[in-house]
């Protein structure tokens, strides 16, 4: 969603301690793996049980089919720990509550047992950011921008950003995740060809 922000790490741990109620572990699960794989809703509101779960364990990858990409092409998205986690607990519900397992039945489900609906999704996460007291424009968009940015953040390289979030011009990505000119300018100064201090090279003067 355009002019969302991304959260903040401590923002994500806040908004992760406020879903209540019967249905929060599917709720905390949709958040969760929307912050740590950047899929969009859309893709993820399309997932099947059978692409998330293999053989009683969480899948190491998803596997998204062309017809559940915006883009119109599949891409293989590696889970961490914490996704692996919120689909374990998710799963662990989903069979208590008595919702099937079926490999064919979409991962998140409503409460009248059909697919969770954008809408529906974006009320889940509303809730959530309102009830931790969060400020600014934070939407379901917001996810994947957290993801990226903390990324970012954390040194990976745009092109490999890209890939993860799906993303396929570099410009529009650094837009996307905020690069201004102090970054850019920091990126430039920050180059040491010496070996030295940064101010070890100094023009030399014509006699």
């Amino acid at each position: 969603m355009r002019g969302s922000r991304p959260l903040h790490p401590q923002e994500v741990r806040k908004v992760l301690s406020c879903f209540t109620g019967p249905y929060r572990i599917r709720n905390r699960s949709l958040f969760s793996l929307a912050i740590n794989t950047g899929m969009r809703i859309g893709e993820l509101l399309s997932l099947t049980i059978q692409q998330v779960w293999v053989k009683g364990e969480p899948a190491t990858h998803i596997t998204l089919e062309a017809h559940q990409t915006k883009a119109g092409r599949s891409r293989t998205i590696p889970l961490n720990d914490q996704a692996k986690f919120a689909l374990a607990e998710l799963m662990a519900w989903r069979h208590v509550t008595g919702l099937g397992m079926e490999p064919s039945s979409p991962l998140f489900l409503s409460r009248q047992s059909t697919p969770l609906t954008r809408q529906q999704a974006h009320n889940i996460i509303q809730e959530a950011v309102s009830k931790a007291g969060l400020s600014g424009k934070v939407a379901t968009h917001s996810m994947r921008k957290t993801l990226g940015t903390e990324m970012m953040k954390n040194g990976v390289p745009l092109p490999v950003i890209a890939e993860v979030l799906d993303h396929k011009d570099l410009q529009s990505l650094a837009r996307y995740l905020g690069v201004g000119q102090e970054q850019i300018e920091h990126a430039v100064k920050g180059l040491n060809w010496s070996g030295g201090p940064t101010n070890a090279i100094s023009p030399k003067h014509s006699h």
